[in-house]
């Protein structure tokens, strides 16, 4: 027994020392879900392994399992719930332990079975129980009960206990954030920081509240001050870069994420969470460097084995790195397997580039006719153009030309002078290979016409007269009216 104290002790006195910026706190297990918190999860698992280990107790056992739980690591959670029952049945704690299992398994009435039983045994006056309680009721978005975990958490401020700590009033806050009561939510975040002033976890949620509220000034105040509070606590990054990814600043995203990375031990769900927010933050280096490490401890983790997600993000990435046969061998694997109503523009729109970029202009123009009339961010009617013209479908490509103007115009856009250059370049070379004399002469009047408001715009254009001339020839096609010999 001395053996594993000792051990314990070092454990615990190892990783103390190697906290960076986690607040000291009076107990290890206490510290261990501190690192919990800043998700910093071998550090927590040092220190509940060796507590459990070297002093077996209910108490030990429930907050193995709970780091167990937190991790994704649902067997090993339960076996030491189990464990924890063994040594004290009547240690209620593993019984909420193992009711928060049921919910992550979307039974809600075996759990509440079990929550029900814990309060009746501790007659509802075991603080710790009623906290955890509480907790388990928002873990889970398809299990939660936001009501009764306010139920449950009041009761620790009334009568028979009559006890506060900046934790119940931070799942007070998540319960009323699951109710979207924002305002309630804020108070008692703010509750929270009143018992805890350093508490940057506190600061964070609040700035989550106000960013979910589309007030972005005061989320991004609150994230900076839970900087200010613990520059350490690593979940507040994640949601810094959210916010910035909200604002299109890319840049600010993306070294936000990279911090994130930097100062927590991310599972493997967590790893992909950041790829995903690296990628849309268009940060494809990191993305692609993380991807690696999520490939590697995927293991047997189906939902993360079949994340859709995946395919498009290896699809994207390889076109921007301009692999264009890869990208399209990940988008078709993503688009066989993604539902109709699941596929976005931009899977089509990257699926269609890369087969403009590899020649490929039938399938290129399949997929880029279905986004284009829809699609608010990208002019694909450009490309369109491209193909058609490369192929010399000169109507069709003239018709693009006025999709994308068109396009321009709907969103307050003018359309550049270069639209009306190659609007007119379009004609012309219809009207040069038409057949027929009198479409021959109106196309090229079409051209012509495109040519004088591109001389409106842009009067110092020197090709503009001798395109004039050439489409002038074409309408002056007897020679009889000179029509070309001014320009």
């Amino acid at each position: 027994m001395i053996t594993k104290i000792k051990a314990l002790f070092v454990t615990v006195m190892i990783v103390a020392a190697e906290m960076q910026g986690v607040a000291q706190v009076p107990n290890p297990t206490k510290q261990a879900m501190a690192f919990l918190d800043y998700e910093q999860f071998n550090k927590a698992k040092a220190i509940l392994e060796g507590q459990a280990t070297a002093t077996p107790s209910a108490e030990n056992q429930f907050s193995l399992g709970y780091y167990y739980l937190k991790t994704n690591q649902m067997d090993l959670a339960k076996a030491a719930y189990a464990k924890g029952l063994t040594l004290d049945p009547k240690n209620q704690l593993n019984n909420i332990g193992m009711a928060s299992l049921e919910f992550s398994n979307k039974k809600y009435s075996a759990g509440k079975a079990l929550i029900d039983a814990a309060l009746l045994a501790t007659k509802s006056k075991n603080a710790d129980v009623l906290y955890r309680a509480a907790e388990a009721y928002t873990l889970y978005d398809h299990t939660n009960d936001p009501a009764e975990a306010l139920r449950i958490i009041e009761l620790l401020g009334g009568e028979k206990i009559k006890k506060e700590a900046p934790e119940y009033q931070i799942v007070k806050g998540d319960a009323y954030m699951l109710k979207n009561d924002g305002g309630p939510a804020v108070s008692a975040y703010e509750r929270a920081l009143a018992l805890d002033s350093k508490s940057a976890k506190a600061l964070t949620k609040i700035g989550v509240v106000f960013k979910r509220g589309k007030n972005y000034k005061l989320s991004g105040d609150n994230f900076r001050g839970a900087i200010l509070a613990d520059s350490n606590f690593a979940p507040l990054y994640r949601e810094f870069g959210e916010l910035y990814l909200l604002g299109r600043q890319y840049k600010n995203s993306s070294y936000n994420y990279d911090k994130y990375l930097a100062k927590s031990e991310p599972t493997c769900e967590n790893k992909l969470r950041y790829v995903k927010l690296a990628f849309l933050a268009k940060n494809y280096e990191g993305a692609k460097r993380v991807q690696k490490e999520v490939e590697d401890c995927i293991g047997n983790n189906t939902a993360m084995k079949n994340d859709l997600d995946i395919p498009r993000m290896k699809g994207y990435i390889n076109f921007e790195e301009g692999k264009y046969s890869e990208a399209v061998n990940y988008l078709t694997e993503l688009l066989k397997k993604l539902p109709a109503d699941k596929v976005i523009p931009s899977d089509i729109s990257i699926m269609g580039r890369s087969h403009q970029k590899l020649n490929n202009d039938s399938l290129a123009l399949y997929y880029l006719n279905q986004v284009a009339p829809t699609d608010t961010i990208d002019n694909y009617n450009i490309n369109i153009h491209d193909i058609l013209y490369k192929q010399k479908k000169y109507a069709e490509a003239a018709k693009a030309t006025l999709k994308s103007m068109a396009w321009r115009n709907d969103r307050k856009e003018k359309p550049f002078s270069g639209d009306y250059f190659t609007l007119a370049k379009d004609y012309y070379y219809g009207a040069a290979a038409e057949k027929d004399t009198i479409k021959k002469i109106s196309v090229a009047q079409k051209a012509d016409s495109a040519l004088i408001k591109l001389s409106e715009l842009k009067s110092d254009f020197v090709p503009t007269n001798l395109w004039r001339a050439r489409a002038n020839s074409i309408i002056d096609i007897y020679r009889t009216k000179d029509l070309a010999a001014p320009f």
